[in-house]
């Protein structure tokens, strides 16, 4: 088996996923193989956040006024775009695409909203399925103390512990489900979780290139 041209990570907020991403990348694009990194462009969902710094003050609002199946629409309206002009464009000319939250986020993120998942998923039924997607799984409370201390995002009014628990759940849920999910232990260290990675994507025959 070859390595996987379409790879995608996932995991609450906080759990690593950009940090993974790159290292991986970096590590796949040494060994010569041509990779690219993607992460889904929410043009028309930056429209309802604005909505919100209109209505209720907070550029990063959930706020229970706007309806939350409404918003995971327009997200995943978001993300069939995304994968339309800049996965598959690059799929299509051989190189290794790996994907900074993959369509098991969104889903995962709806559901755990408690949305009506009708259009949600036949919208995200639209976008290929990665061949692999790496969970990263933390535990809520070490995720949140990573969000409090980082100082490029702000925290949202959905990153909470509370609210990371539920989305966790989630998630694990999902990966009984779905035998192209790999859950792995994310509170290790980044280096150790990277090797693990690069371990169980890259075989032998990459080596031999």
């Amino acid at each position: 088996m070859g390595l996987p041209k379409f790879v995608s990570f996932a995991g609450i907020d906080g759990s690593g996923k950009s940090t993974q991403v790159a290292a991986v990348a970096a590590a796949l694009a040494g060994r010569g193989i041509e990779v690219v990194t993607s992460k889904t462009s929410l043009s028309a969902t930056y429209s309802i956040f604005h909505l919100a710094e209109e209505m209720f003050g907070d550029p990063h609002s959930y706020h229970p006024a706007i309806p939350p199946t409404l918003r995971e629409f327009v997200i995943a309206c978001d993300v069939v775009q995304h994968s339309r002009l800049n996965i598959e464009p690059r799929l299509a000319a051989g190189q290794t695409v790996i994907w900074d939250r993959g369509p098991l986020c969104y889903e995962a993120y709806a559901r755990a909203y408690g949305v009506d998942p009708l259009w949600i998923m036949r919208m995200l039924r639209l976008v290929r399925p990665p061949e692999v997607t790496f969970l990263l799984d933390v535990d809520p409370a070490l995720a949140w103390k990573r969000i409090v201390t980082r100082t490029e995002k702000p925290a949202q009014t959905n990153e909470h512990v509370r609210f990371l628990r539920t989305f966790r759940d989630e998630y694990l849920r999902l990966a009984q489900q779905c035998p192209a999910v790999v859950v792995l232990d994310a509170e290790r260290p980044a280096e150790e979780l990277t090797a693990d990675i690069l371990e169980r994507l890259v075989p032998c025959s990459v080596s031999e290139r």
